[in-house]
């Protein structure tokens, strides 16, 4: 809420300040519960805005969490709707319901705890003040999910096994670890593990949620094998964004909770709440992660948008794009101003050739802006290529 009210670019909302405002402000009287006077203060703004608005068309509406706060606040109030109420009253509110599942889905107590809890940000920052702690880049390994590498000193790292010492840390994100006792080091697993086959082995997969978790056992490591080895204590910033790829056949054909794999690899599946499963099967999509519960074995998330059908070479374009930050959108007026005035035609220069007809790449180095090195190369003799 705090972000939306007060960080988000786009807000279309206004925060009143009841308390600093003569006829809002609310004495408060002992022996009164916290949640008392707040209703009595949220009564008594909705009241005051009917009467300051009496001249418009405008009518306040209280929004509430469950339906036993709007049957609690109607009784001094006639306007009150829950959040799922007001949101079903609108039009296509297809995205509004997906993202509103995410939260009733937080809000449940839906199994074992599965991970252990963050340390608070102070015990975190002390920690790494001291030295106890090393904040690192959390790296995921491409040949096995469950282990990863963090780097905390310039040629040293630290090697991270198993879901419980990764402890919901989303590839890229920057983590604070504690290395492990010289007891408890290991090795990395000298076998592949890839999420896409092991889903195949075990077609149930995607809808199993806080199970009992099928870490493999592994083999004890010999001495000479093991390397420092640590675990994830506190997450130092995220580094989510909205991911391209595709939904995962449910075993529920009905099902609205569903899994969606990322075309990256490296990030772990999603699960989504949707009423529009069926239709987004098959195509690929964008979904945002919003939070990672400790009770869930995946991060929970939401559908942002469709990109198009899967195999599309518009769509299969626009995901690579996207996965690589490369600006696609809409050329800006300030881009449009560095052009040459219409109508313009190509200059016939003698030095200049038309290579359109031919496949070509740009060399131009990661994170690249400025798309202006390429290359093609094409064979146009037995033993020579241009």
């Amino acid at each position: 809420m705090y972000k939306l009210c007060y960080e988000s670019p786009d807000r279309k909302t206004y925060v009143f300040m009841d308390d600093f405002h003569y006829e809002t402000h609310l004495d408060r009287i002992t022996g009164e519960s916290e949640e008392d006077r707040l209703t009595k203060s949220l009564i008594i703004c909705a009241k005051f805005y009917e009467n300051h608005w009496k001249e418009f068309p405008i009518i306040p509406i209280v929004i509430c969490g469950t339906a036993v706060a709007r049957d609690r606040l109607k009784q001094q109030f006639e306007n009150v709707f829950t959040l799922q109420e007001y949101i079903e009253g609108m039009e296509d509110n297809a995205d509004l319901l997906d993202k509103l599942a995410v939260y009733n889905a937080e809000s449940e107590n839906r199994g074992r705890i599965l991970f252990p809890e963050y340390l608070a940000h102070d015990l975190i920052q002390n920690g790494i003040r001291n030295g106890k702690f090393k904040k690192a880049v959390f790296q995921v390994s491409r040949e096995n999910y469950t282990e990863a590498y963090v780097h905390v000193d310039e040629g040293t790292a630290w090697f991270i096994q198993g879901r419980i010492n990764m402890n919901r840390a989303v590839n890229g994100d920057t983590v604070a670890v504690e290395l492990l006792p010289e007891s408890e080091w290991t090795c990395p697993q000298k076998v592949i593990r890839l999420r896409d086959v092991e889903e195949i082995e075990m077609k149930d997969a995607v809808d199993k949620e806080d199970d009992k978790d099928e870490e493999i056992q592994l083999k004890k490591p010999r001495m000479e094998d093991k390397i420092p080895s640590a675990k994830v204590v506190g997450i130092v910033k995220r580094n989510w964004r909205q991911y391209c790829g595709m939904i995962l056949q449910p075993a529920m054909k009905d099902s609205t909770r569903v899994l969606f794999a990322a075309a990256e690899r490296l990030i772990p599946r999603i699960r989504i709440e949707t009423r529009q499963a069926e239709r987004l099967r098959g195509k690929r999509i964008i979904v945002a992660i919003d939070s990672w519960p400790r009770d869930s074995r995946y991060p929970v998330g939401h559908y942002v948008r469709s990109i198009g059908v899967a195999g599309d070479r518009d769509t299969e374009n626009e995901v690579l794009l996207l996965e690589h930050d490369v600006p696609h959108g809409p050329f800006s007026d300030a881009v449009y101003a560095c052009l040459p005035k219409v109508p313009w035609h190509v200059p016939n220069e003698s030095h200049r050739k038309d290579l359109r007809s031919l496949i070509i790449c740009s060399v131009d180095p990661p994170g690249c802006t400025d798309i202006d090195d390429a290359f093609h190369c094409r064979q146009i003799a037995a033993d020579r290529y241009e």
